[in-house]
């Protein structure tokens, strides 16, 4: 059942059951690593979880099998430990300081095709 709501609505799905059970819920869908998946909400603790060991967090070899397909066998959501941490140095700079300055303007500029009337086409 959950599987059905996660997957034909999960923007639904996750703010019932964030509501339900807080921050941190397992969730069980079927298709995405074990089967059995905990859900982070609260953004200090998936920061808590983007800082931690690779020793200790090892969510590629989880992730494989759904996100390999989309994402690709050497995307930094899909690798552990040094292959990941090699890969992750290599985007870092591109999302640090100011670097990210110069997307803030990307993210308040509205949308032009809305501003023509032609939202959704």
């Amino acid at each position: 059942m959950q599987t059905v709501q996660f997957l034909t609505r999960p923007d639904l799905f996750l703010e019932r059951n964030w509501r339900r059970y807080g921050d941190i819920f397992r969730a069980r869908i079927r298709g995405f690593g074990t089967g059995t998946n905990v859900v982070v909400s609260n953004p200090r603790h998936v920061e808590q979880l983007f800082k931690a060991s690779p020793n200790d967090v090892r969510l590629g070899e989880i992730a494989k099998r759904p996100l390999v397909p989309i994402a690709g066998p050497n995307s930094l959501l899909v690798l552990d430990q040094p292959e990941h941490l090699r890969h992750r140095k290599l985007l870092l700079p591109h999302f640090h300081g100011q670097r990210m300055l110069a997307y803030t303007d990307i993210g308040q500029r509205p949308d032009s095709r809305r501003q023509r009337g032609q939202a959704g086409t």
